[in-house]
């Protein structure tokens, strides 16, 4: 039965909960009401930290009505297989079981803007090989929710886009994702509160262009908590709740319409036809006749040329990354890769229209134990005339 979670008071040990029935079948449903207080790690095929010196910010913790579970990213780290995973199902991929579908309720555990407080939720597999993406960040207007896959046919890059920002309050994401035979053409529809916010792709792509193999099957959910770590938040956080994923053979999202982000306009529908000619009017009266000018040489209008800001040619660099030699670089502007030197790389707005362009950079580098691993940026220009 689905709960709603009431936030809660902290102190300097905070625990948030949730409730659980988890078995390895088509579905599986955690509420969190039936686990013991403290870390989730092996109750009912959750797990978390499980034979690591990591210790992540994690808790199932009473709340009213209830448990939730309370999570933060006091602790981060750069690891993938020890992060907190719910319970899993028969796996989904590109061969048996097609569709995936993953969901789960969150709200702030303090109600209050928490500073740094950040952190994604994937489905995965038991390892880490995300397949689709949603980032919750606590922004000074609220949680921002943002989605990222891989478009771009025979690329790895991925494409980030902002689809929602929402209250501190409780709401429900959900993930929608069919697993199709073949290369870039996976599904992903992601709902928030019952609303579609995004439709597009798996991160197939990354797999097979970026990692070389093919995508393995998914088959749960996984929090990660990576990137800057916030202090601060420990003990708070957010609370998840509601935690459900299911397998099917068929069904699932089939392809994607444009769907605007918050406060962006929708696009213009299509132009109705013309309607019939109007009656001709009665004749005019006879115009009082024009004044004798000297000719000159007409002056096209469209020779007022606007003025635009950022409309010129923009130098960018590849990220550094401490302790990571720096090997290569490739970027891209609209699909059509851009001139790179070394770290810099050119992008030529001039001449363009009004608005946003993405510039997207795939950087190599090899760590201090000889591993090469490529990092996937997205650069926002944008050119505004007057």
């Amino acid at each position: 039965m689905r709960k709603t979670l009431s936030t809660i008071a902290v102190a300097g040990i905070a625990s948030l909960a949730m409730t659980a029935a988890a078995q390895a079948a088509p579905s599986d449903l955690t509420t969190f009401d039936g686990f013991k207080d403290g870390t989730v790690n092996d109750q009912s095929g959750w797990k978390a930290d499980a034979d690591s010196a990591m210790h992540y910010d994690q808790s199932v913790t009473p709340v009213l009505g209830g448990k939730a579970l309370r999570m933060s990213n006091a602790v981060t780290s750069g690891e993938f297989q020890y992060m907190p995973y719910s319970a899993p199902v028969d796996a989904a991929g590109e061969q048996a079981n097609r569709v995936l579908t993953n969901e789960f309720t969150f709200k702030s555990a303090t109600g209050e803007r928490q500073p740094g407080l950040a952190m994604s939720v994937s489905p995965t597999d038991g390892e880490g090989a995300r397949m689709s993406y949603v980032r919750l960040e606590d922004a000074q207007d609220g949680v921002r929710v943002y989605f990222n896959d891989t478009p771009y046919h025979d690329s790895a890059e991925f494409d980030s886009r902002l689809i929602a920002t929402v209250g501190r309050d409780q709401h429900t994401i959900k993930f929608a994702t069919k697993f199709v035979p073949g290369t870039n053409n996976d599904v992903v529809r992601v709902y928030i509160d019952g609303d579609l916010k995004a439709c597009g792709t798996s991160w197939e792509n990354y797999y097979r262009y970026g990692e070389n193999h093919e995508p393995r099957t998914t088959d749960r959910l996984m929090w990660r908590l990576g990137g800057a770590a916030a202090p601060d938040t420990k003990g708070k956080g957010f609370l998840f709740d509601n935690v459900k994923s299911e397998s099917a053979t068929a069904g699932g999202p089939e392809g994607c319409d444009q769907v605007p982000a918050d406060g962006q306009t929708a696009s213009v529908g299509q132009n109705g036809r013309n309607g019939a000619p109007g009656l001709n009017g009665a004749t005019g009266a006879p115009g009082q006749n024009g004044t004798t000018t000297i000719l000159t040489r007409e002056v096209p209008a469209h020779s007022a040329a606007k003025v635009c800001t950022g409309d010129n040619v923009r130098v960018l660099r590849a990220p550094s990354r401490k302790g990571e030699r720096f090997l290569s670089a490739r970027a891209s502007l609209n699909g059509k890769a851009l001139k790179v030197s070394g770290r810099k790389m050119t992008a030529d707005l001039r001449h363009r229209a009004e608005g946003n362009y993405n510039v997207r950079i795939s950087s190599r580098y090899r760590t201090a134990g000889g591993k090469v691993r490529t990092m996937h940026t997205v650069r926002s220009l944008s050119v505004a005339c007057s």
